[in-house]
């Protein structure tokens, strides 16, 4: 899940920055720089970190500030970003079976 990674580590193949070859907008391409900025822009509008990370505010707008502290608790034992998902899926998992 994309959400998860950081901004600097989501990207994409070098080929999404090339002119497009035909159609309408052909010779128009998307800088390295217009889409960092969209990304954040975009992890802003989704109230999320730099990570892609829920902020806990919206965690709370949620009414799921209850996992706050314990994707924190989880964040802090994993030393890369699969590690974060793999704690996060596991843990979604683990409460939708105690519900």
């Amino acid at each position: 899940m994309k959400c998860l990674r950081s901004s600097r580590a989501y990207w994409v193949p070098e080929r999404f920055f090339e002119p497009l070859e035909g159609g309408p907008l052909k010779g128009n391409k998307l800088s390295k720089d217009e889409f960092k900025r969209a990304i954040a822009t975009y992890y802003q509008m989704m109230d999320w970190n730099d990570n892609g990370v829920p902020t806990e505010m919206k965690l709370a707008e949620l009414d799921i500030d209850w996992v706050a502290e314990e994707l924190k608790n989880r964040f802090s034992r994993a030393r890369n970003k699969l590690q974060v998902w793999i704690c996060l899926k596991g843990y979604l998992l683990e409460r939708s079976q105690l519900r």
